[in-house]
């Protein structure tokens, strides 16, 4: 042997315990997929008027907001990142909308975003030549319900579950529900509607962990 040379021997037994750690090693997988970088989600949050969504999005906004209008109309929206773990979200506060049927040509704006983004389509060859925002479609949707008047945002649920985008519904202003003595079997409602429903109360902050929790594992899944 020369001088500096170093011999290692293994034993079968143990040849053969490294060889398959090694092996388990290599096939160990990231439990979930994550989004991140150019595989981030974005996520649009609406709802009808006074629901609640310019709260929520600014209890959860980063300091670096970026605002506009969609195109041709004065209706504004604001975009910003935030992280949910170790995942990135394109997050998109848009304007107000209570029923996306016969809409006002400004709104429509709102709806053509839901469905194209900065997409176009052959059916919208006739429209104006610039898209409504300068971005994607959304991944998913958050659509914040007032839960002191539940009956009347359900119709606009029904109309954005027909959209086809995964969807979880935001029961802002719960501490409210719970003063005005209104019960809401959580359970009951998401098993009737087929979505997600995330109770929250936006201006404390309360439930959105969860809700942001749930709009990653309905992407998922």
């Amino acid at each position: 042997m020369r001088h500096g040379a170093v011999s290692l021997t293994r034993h079968p037994s143990q040849a053969s315990t490294l060889k398959s750690a090694k092996t388990k090693a290599q096939n160990v997988a990231f439990p979930v997929k994550l989004f991140r970088g150019s595989n981030r989600l974005r996520v649009a949050i609406l709802g009808m008027p006074k629901s609640g969504t310019s709260t929520l999005f600014h209890t959860v906004a980063s300091t670096c907001v970026r605002s506009g209008e969609l195109t041709g109309t004065d209706l504004p929206y604001d975009e910003c990142q935030v992280r949910v773990d170790l995942n990135e979200i394109d997050l998109v506060h848009l304007p107000a909308v209570s029923s996306l049927h016969d809409l006002p040509a400004a709104q429509s704006a709102t709806l053509r975003y839901l469905l194209w983004g900065n997409l176009r389509p052959a059916v919208a060859a006739h429209e104006d030549a610039l898209p409504p925002a300068p971005f994607k479609p959304p991944d998913a949707l958050i659509q914040v319900v007032d839960a002191t008047a539940l009956r009347s945002h359900l119709e606009l649920t029904l109309e954005l579950a027909q959209l086809g985008r995964p969807l979880v519904i935001a029961l802002n202003m719960m501490d409210q529900a719970r003063a005005k003595g209104i019960h809401i079997n959580i359970s009951k409602l998401q098993s009737r509607l087929g979505i997600t429903v995330v109770p929250i109360t936006a201006f404390m902050g309360k439930g959105i962990t969860q809700l942001f929790a749930s709009v990653l594992r309905v992407v998922r899944n």
